[in-house]
């Protein structure tokens, strides 16, 4: 399903997106609350990296697509307690495979 190839893209923006989502697990599991701040980060960060790369955005289908899957995961992110959720990772798993396998 997810075939990912090995490259410095993938590895900087998983590590990334593992991150921030591992980091959003511990708050949760202590009753902390960031305020927001990694919601910003990643949003800025992971939004910026998706419209940016290879061109991507002269494709409309493909444009469509993206932004759709950047709104939930981000919408997810927002939302109390269900920011628990790695959104963030699923998006960028996503956006990875697509723009690798076609």
């Amino acid at each position: 399903m997810l075939n990912l190839k090995f490259s410095p893209e993938t590895v900087i923006m998983l590590t990334f997106a593992l991150t921030i989502d591992i980091i959003g697990i511990i708050l949760v599991c202590f009753g902390l609350d960031d305020l927001g701040t990694l919601d910003i980060v990643s949003t800025v960060i992971i939004g910026g990296w998706m419209l940016f790369r290879k061109g991507q955005m002269v494709n409309i289908r493909t444009q469509r697509k993206q932004l759709i899957r950047f709104l939930t995961g981000m919408g997810i992110e927002i939302t109390p307690y269900l920011g628990a959720l790695p959104a963030v990772t699923v998006v960028t798993l996503l956006t990875l495979s697509e723009n690798q396998n076609g």
